[in-house]
Protein backbone atom coordinates (compact mmCIF):
# COMPACT_ATOMS: atom_id res chain seq x y z
CA UNK A 1 0.00 0.00 0.00
CA UNK A 2 1.22 3.74 -0.94
CA UNK A 3 -0.60 7.02 -0.96
CA UNK A 4 -0.21 10.06 -2.26
CA UNK A 5 1.73 11.41 0.94
CA UNK A 6 5.15 10.62 -0.84
CA UNK A 7 4.46 13.79 -3.09
CA UNK A 8 1.98 15.65 -0.86
CA UNK A 9 3.45 15.68 2.24
CA UNK A 10 7.48 15.57 1.28
CA UNK A 11 9.10 18.50 -0.06
CA UNK A 12 10.53 18.28 -3.57
CA UNK A 13 13.75 18.34 -2.96
CA UNK A 14 13.90 15.97 0.05
CA UNK A 15 16.78 14.42 0.53
CA UNK A 16 16.26 10.55 0.38
CA UNK A 17 19.00 8.20 2.12
CA UNK A 18 17.44 4.87 0.94
CA UNK A 19 21.22 3.90 -0.41
CA UNK A 20 22.36 4.37 3.25
CA UNK A 21 22.67 1.30 5.18
CA UNK A 22 20.84 2.91 8.24
CA UNK A 23 17.87 3.89 6.07
CA UNK A 24 15.39 1.99 8.27
CA UNK A 25 16.72 3.02 11.57
CA UNK A 26 16.73 6.87 10.62
CA UNK A 27 14.78 7.25 7.63
CA UNK A 28 14.43 10.96 7.66
CA UNK A 29 18.10 11.87 9.49
CA UNK A 30 16.92 15.74 9.19
CA UNK A 31 13.71 16.99 9.32
CA UNK A 32 12.64 19.62 6.35
CA UNK A 33 11.76 23.05 7.98
CA UNK A 34 8.15 22.56 6.93
CA UNK A 35 7.84 19.23 9.29
CA UNK A 36 10.04 21.78 12.41
CA UNK A 37 7.47 24.62 12.48
CA UNK A 38 4.42 23.74 10.92
CA UNK A 39 3.56 20.16 9.97
CA UNK A 40 4.03 18.67 13.84
CA UNK A 41 1.26 21.05 15.32
CA UNK A 42 -1.28 20.07 12.40
CA UNK A 43 -1.05 16.94 12.22
CA UNK A 44 -0.83 13.72 14.93
CA UNK A 45 1.79 12.00 13.16
CA UNK A 46 5.52 12.51 11.21
CA UNK A 47 3.88 13.21 8.02
CA UNK A 48 7.38 13.29 6.60
CA UNK A 49 8.48 9.85 8.03
CA UNK A 50 5.17 8.50 6.54
CA UNK A 51 5.63 9.83 3.43
CA UNK A 52 9.09 8.45 3.08
CA UNK A 53 8.17 5.27 3.68
CA UNK A 54 4.98 5.25 0.71
CA UNK A 55 7.52 6.49 -1.66
CA UNK A 56 9.50 3.19 -0.23
CA UNK A 57 6.39 1.27 -1.29
CA UNK A 58 6.81 2.89 -4.23
CA UNK A 59 10.07 2.21 -5.24
CA UNK A 60 10.06 -1.36 -3.87
CA UNK A 61 7.06 -2.33 -5.88
CA UNK A 62 9.00 -0.82 -9.11
CA UNK A 63 12.07 -2.55 -8.01
CA UNK A 64 9.95 -6.29 -7.08
CA UNK A 65 8.80 -5.65 -11.16
CA UNK A 66 12.06 -5.13 -12.46
CA UNK A 67 13.86 -7.96 -10.96
CA UNK A 68 10.12 -10.68 -11.60
CA UNK A 69 10.55 -9.45 -15.10
CA UNK A 70 14.29 -10.88 -15.25
CA UNK A 71 13.73 -13.87 -14.05
CA UNK A 72 10.71 -13.98 -16.93
CA UNK A 73 8.38 -14.51 -13.87
CA UNK A 74 4.46 -13.54 -14.76
CA UNK A 75 3.91 -11.95 -11.45
CA UNK A 76 2.62 -8.07 -11.33
CA UNK A 77 3.74 -5.89 -8.14
CA UNK A 78 2.27 -2.54 -8.05
CA UNK A 79 2.02 0.21 -5.15
CA UNK A 80 -1.17 0.61 -4.70
CA UNK A 81 -3.13 4.03 -2.87
CA UNK A 82 -6.67 3.31 -1.64
CA UNK A 83 -7.93 7.17 -1.52
CA UNK A 84 -8.21 9.14 1.45
CA UNK A 85 -9.30 6.31 3.85
CA UNK A 86 -11.45 7.21 7.29
CA UNK A 87 -9.62 4.34 9.32
CA UNK A 88 -9.20 4.73 12.81
CA UNK A 89 -5.72 4.86 12.41
CA UNK A 90 -6.13 8.32 11.18
CA UNK A 91 -8.88 9.36 14.16
CA UNK A 92 -6.78 7.77 17.00
CA UNK A 93 -3.56 9.78 15.76
CA UNK A 94 -4.55 12.76 14.82
CA UNK A 95 -5.91 16.21 16.35
CA UNK A 96 -9.76 17.57 15.96
CA UNK A 97 -9.35 19.31 12.88
CA UNK A 98 -7.49 16.97 10.99
CA UNK A 99 -10.39 14.60 12.31
CA UNK A 100 -13.31 16.80 11.31
CA UNK A 101 -11.37 17.06 7.53
CA UNK A 102 -11.25 12.99 7.56
CA UNK A 103 -15.23 12.36 8.24
CA UNK A 104 -16.37 14.97 5.87
CA UNK A 105 -14.03 14.13 3.06
CA UNK A 106 -12.21 10.85 3.27
CA UNK A 107 -13.84 7.91 2.05
CA UNK A 108 -15.01 4.70 4.05
CA UNK A 109 -12.62 1.92 4.85
CA UNK A 110 -15.20 -0.47 2.73
CA UNK A 111 -14.73 2.42 -0.13
CA UNK A 112 -11.02 2.25 0.36
CA UNK A 113 -10.64 -1.68 -0.21
CA UNK A 114 -11.97 -0.70 -3.76
CA UNK A 115 -8.27 0.05 -5.70
CA UNK A 116 -6.36 -3.07 -3.73
CA UNK A 117 -9.01 -5.37 -4.82
CA UNK A 118 -8.98 -4.26 -8.39
CA UNK A 119 -4.96 -4.80 -8.05
CA UNK A 120 -5.37 -7.99 -7.24
CA UNK A 121 -8.39 -9.59 -9.29
CA UNK A 122 -9.19 -6.73 -11.94
CA UNK A 123 -8.62 -8.64 -15.76
CA UNK A 124 -8.16 -5.01 -16.80
CA UNK A 125 -5.18 -4.90 -14.83
CA UNK A 126 -3.96 -8.84 -16.45
CA UNK A 127 -5.30 -7.59 -20.15
CA UNK A 128 -2.98 -4.56 -20.43
CA UNK A 129 -0.26 -5.79 -17.92
CA UNK A 130 2.27 -3.19 -19.42
CA UNK A 131 0.12 -0.81 -17.88
CA UNK A 132 0.06 -1.82 -14.73
CA UNK A 133 3.60 -3.27 -13.96
CA UNK A 134 5.59 -1.73 -11.18
CA UNK A 135 2.98 1.25 -11.61
CA UNK A 136 1.52 3.79 -8.74
CA UNK A 137 -2.21 2.66 -9.11
CA UNK A 138 -4.89 5.38 -7.81
CA UNK A 139 -8.34 5.02 -6.91
CA UNK A 140 -10.56 3.91 -10.70
CA UNK A 141 -7.13 2.24 -11.53
CA UNK A 142 -5.74 5.23 -12.78
CA UNK A 143 -2.06 4.99 -13.01
CA UNK A 144 -0.11 8.06 -10.79
CA UNK A 145 3.27 9.47 -10.56
CA UNK A 146 5.27 8.58 -7.48
CA UNK A 147 7.60 11.04 -5.69
CA UNK A 148 10.66 11.27 -8.10
CA UNK A 149 12.67 9.75 -6.33
CA UNK A 150 11.60 6.40 -7.57
CA UNK A 151 13.23 6.96 -10.53
CA UNK A 152 16.47 7.27 -9.10
CA UNK A 153 18.10 3.98 -9.78
CA UNK A 154 21.02 4.74 -6.78
CA UNK A 155 17.91 4.86 -4.31
CA UNK A 156 15.95 1.48 -5.80
CA UNK A 157 19.40 -0.37 -5.82
CA UNK A 158 19.94 1.29 -2.15
CA UNK A 159 16.79 0.00 -0.93
CA UNK A 160 16.18 -3.26 -2.34
CA UNK A 161 19.89 -3.76 -0.83
CA UNK A 162 19.07 -2.62 2.57
CA UNK A 163 15.52 -4.58 3.03
CA UNK A 164 17.34 -7.85 2.06
CA UNK A 165 20.36 -7.05 4.29
CA UNK A 166 17.97 -6.23 7.20
CA UNK A 167 15.16 -8.95 6.40
CA UNK A 168 18.42 -11.35 6.52
CA UNK A 169 19.33 -10.26 10.25
CA UNK A 170 15.84 -10.33 11.14
CA UNK A 171 15.78 -13.89 10.06
CA UNK A 172 19.37 -14.88 11.30
CA UNK A 173 18.48 -13.18 14.64
CA UNK A 174 15.37 -15.78 14.95
CA UNK A 175 17.71 -18.94 13.73
CA UNK A 176 16.27 -18.81 10.21
CA UNK A 177 18.14 -18.75 7.12
CA UNK A 178 18.56 -15.60 4.77
CA UNK A 179 16.64 -15.24 1.69
CA UNK A 180 18.40 -16.37 -0.73
CA UNK A 181 19.59 -14.17 -3.77
CA UNK A 182 17.57 -13.42 -6.95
Amino acid sequence: MSSSAQTALVPGKFPFNFNSPDCFHNPVPSPPWQWRYFGRFIFGFDTIRYGVSKAANAIFAQELQRRMDEQKLPILSMAVHPGEVATEGVFSVNPSLIKTIARWTFISPEQGAATPVFAAVSKEIRQDASKYKGKFVFPGGKIGDPNPVASNKEQATGLWRNANEEVNSQLRAQGLPGLQPW
